[in-house]
């Protein structure tokens, strides 16, 4: 129990009205009445100084970060002062389920005065969450009580998966040592050069022919035949008769870190990555290189459900039949029905490379299946 607390106080402010009150009925000094009344009346008016003040801030919350999920983040927020009166300290909540707050500051105002706060929140998994109001809270003078005042404040935060360190067989091997032939042949040695093309958003920037910028004024880029062939396509079933309930340790938020780990994996080795989520045409990503494309995978990532209700064996065929067969295309799904394994051998006897991330539904904890 702490020693100063809320009714501590207020015990002994009306002991000392009432003493007050008896001195001066005991002496005639009739001031000490006076006394007497304004320490009696200072709850009150502590508490409504601390009301005023609450409602004459306006809080603007700025763009917050896109985190990763799991992470500790910081959201700014621009607190003024519009009124003439001052709490003795200022907070600012903005707490949207699942996200919880770690560290929110209290702070003191001038009237008239715009301040800039920081409050640092984490979020258990990724994911898209509506950030509409937010309460400004202010404490009196005298630390005996909490006014609260809600204000609209719209907004949205955009929590990104975590991608993991994981290992692709596609660029281990053969593969990754042509890979870092490629690397070599930028800095002048190794492999002959494929061509020269025009600079697309995402190449990386130690490829840039010099020449070529130079004589037509337009960025290009050179090109290699291993590059060319060394891409990786992204398949995530998003099939909700497949997947474990229980966020965040549910298969199907493994699978969203799976996906994210193989596109921030297969990025930095310098590949082509595309991402297709089943049954979302809209949040699928064509084919790209750069942190900038990452970003667009990550984004896609953190938005996409688990609401498709065609299984993946349906859809395999059709989204691999445009593609060049020395895609490695990686799927990753929590699906076990013997059609999936029958398509995907058909679809290898084809010519096309596969990588399957499954996600065993018998190691996670809660069993229960999310069915239509």
């Amino acid at each position: 129990m702490r020693l100063y607390d809320r009714s501590t106080k207020i015990v002994a402010l009306a002991a000392l009205a009432v003493f007050l009150g008896a001195a001066g009925s005991a002496t005639g000094v009739w001031q000490l009445f006076y006394m007497a009344a304004v320490v009696a009346a200072l709850p009150a008016l502590s508490m409504a100084l601390a009301y005023l003040s609450a409602g004459s801030v306006r809080v603007e919350r700025l763009t917050p970060p896109a985190p990763y999920a799991g992470e500790p983040f910081y959201v700014s927020y621009l607190v003024e002062s519009a009124g003439p009166a001052l709490a003795f300290a200022l907070q600012i909540e903005d707490e949207k389920p699942p996200i919880r707050a770690l560290a929110k500051p209290w702070i003191g105002l001038n009237p008239g005065k715009t301040t800039l706060v920081r409050c640092q929140y984490v979020s258990p998994i990724r994911g898209v969450f509506p950030l509409e109001r937010l309460r400004v809270v202010g404490r009196d003078l005298l630390l005996l009580s909490r006014i609260r005042k809600a204000q609209r404040a719209p907004g949205e935060l955009v929590v990104y998966p975590k991608p993991q360190p994981i290992a692709l067989r596609s660029l281990a091997g053969r593969d990754r040592e042509a890979l870092d032939m490629v690397r070599a042949s930028v800095v002048g040695s190794g492999v002959d050069l494929h061509g020269v093309r025009e600079y697309v958003a995402g190449d990386p920037l130690r490829r840039m022919h010099w020449k070529t910028v130079a004589r037509t004024g337009r960025l290009h880029v050179m090109e290699f035949e291993e590059a060319r062939r060394h891409d990786v396509h992204i398949v995530l079933d998003t099939y909700r008769g497949a997947s474990v309930s229980g966020d965040p340790n549910g298969s199907f938020e493994h699978m969203v870190t799976a996906a994210a780990s193989v596109a921030n994996e297969a990025l930095a080795e310098d590949a082509t990555v595309a991402l297709t989520c089943t049954g979302h045409t809209d949040l699928s990503c064509p084919s790209g290189r750069g942190s900038d494309h990452l970003v667009a995978i990550f984004e896609a990532l953190a938005r996409v459900g688990n609401n498709n209700g065609q299984r993946l064996h349906e859809q395999l065929a059709a989204m691999v039949a445009n593609l060049d067969p020395a895609t490695t295309v990686v799927v990753i799904t929590a699906d076990e029905g013997p059609a999936l394994t029958a398509m995907l051998g058909r679809c290898v006897a084809m010519g096309f490379r596969f990588e399957v991330i499954w996600a065993d539904r018998s190691t996670f904890p809660e069993k229960r299946l999310i069915r239509s």
